[in-house]
């Protein structure tokens, strides 16, 4: 009789209960594994927006940093063939975006405000250019000391003068220490698609060998790029000369040679970059209704799911001397 009583198990209130323990236990872990996993999700969209960020900012910088050298000179008024576009052409580079384009060294850093405004058109795949995104060029030498190439723009220079050559033979009339640079230009802007699909991306023209304009994609997820110049316009000899006293759009009338409002002294000696990184992918519980206001642009809230950051960055241009 005793064997009977502990061979007889479970009574069905033990097993009731037994199971309503497991399962809220059961609840409880996946609860905590869903949890888990969109806290890890929404880290590596944050992580990759950052990333995309980082990439962006350090790249045009980049550039920004050595606008208007030149070579062994950063003035772009001593320099032998470059032209503005109502110029005549003495160099054709294949897909540039305007009359003498890659040779207005006079404009070393440029741009367009919350418009495309380029001719020559977008990247295959690139879809079209995002509305309402600014536009940066960037014109400058290289870095490297470079040997004469035919078919590359390239700069002579030594500190008197410079000049523009593409044939592969070195300008005559320089003093001994002159160098040879090539030539850089770069246009940045943001296009609807990328190599991911529907996903925005920053992209830019550059110039190689060719010459030609190639366009190229310099990272997905940038969503919008805004541009302001740091401008001194104090006059030359003044206590005020060699600082930023304003901060203009490009295309601003102050740096306009054609606007009654120019001030032909206006220097530009920084760059204000700003740009918006949205996430690749969306979020469909992600209530996304924060408004950025940044340069001179004010989006959102977008209410679309998508997680967006916004990266600023203030460059100074080295070579402060030169100006639009």
């Amino acid at each position: 009789q005793a064997h009977t009583r502990r061979a007889r198990g479970m009574t069905m209130i033990e097993l009731l209960v037994s199971l309503t323990i497991g399962g809220f236990l059961v609840a409880g872990a996946a609860t905590v594994f869903v949890s888990s996993r969109d806290t890890r999700a929404v880290n590596e969209t944050l992580s990759r927006i950052q990333e995309n960020a980082r990439f962006a900012i350090e790249t045009i910088e980049q550039d920004l940093r050595h606008a208007s050298f030149f070579g062994q000179i950063n003035e772009a008024a001593f320099i032998d063939g470059r032209a503005s576009p109502l110029e005549p052409v003495d160099f054709v580079v294949a897909g540039d975006c305007d009359v003498n384009f890659t040779v207005n060294l006079n404009r070393s850093v440029d741009g367009n405000n919350n418009a495309y405004g380029l001719g020559c058109a977008v990247g295959a795949g690139a879809g079209a250019a995002q509305a309402a995104s600014d536009v940066l060029v960037v014109r400058r030498a290289s870095v490297p000391v470079t040997a004469p190439a035919a078919g590359t723009m390239q700069i002579h220079s030594d500190r008197l003068r410079g000049e523009i050559f593409n044939d592969g033979i070195m300008p005559a009339g320089f003093t001994p220490s002159a160098e040879t640079h090539d030539l850089i230009v770069n246009t940045y802007y943001v296009s609807t698609q990328s190599t991911l699909g529907n996903v925005p991306a920053l992209r830019r023209k550059r110039l190689q060998a060719g010459p030609a304009i190639v366009d190229e994609e310099v990272i997905p997820g940038v969503e919008d790029l805004q541009v302001q110049f740091g401008v001194d316009t104090s006059l030359p000899a003044t206590a005020g000369r060699g600082s930023v006293n304003r901060y203009v759009s490009p295309g601003h009338p102050i740096l306009d040679p054609a606007d009654a409002a120019f001030i032909p002294d206006a220097q530009v000696l920084a760059v204000r970059v700003s740009l918006l990184i949205r996430a690749e992918r969306v979020e469909p519980d992600f209530v996304n209704d924060a408004q950025f206001i940044y340069a001179d642009r004010t989006f959102g809230p977008a209410n679309d799911g998508f997680r967006r950051a916004l990266v600023s960055k203030t460059i100074l241009l080295r070579n402060r001397r030169s100006g639009i």
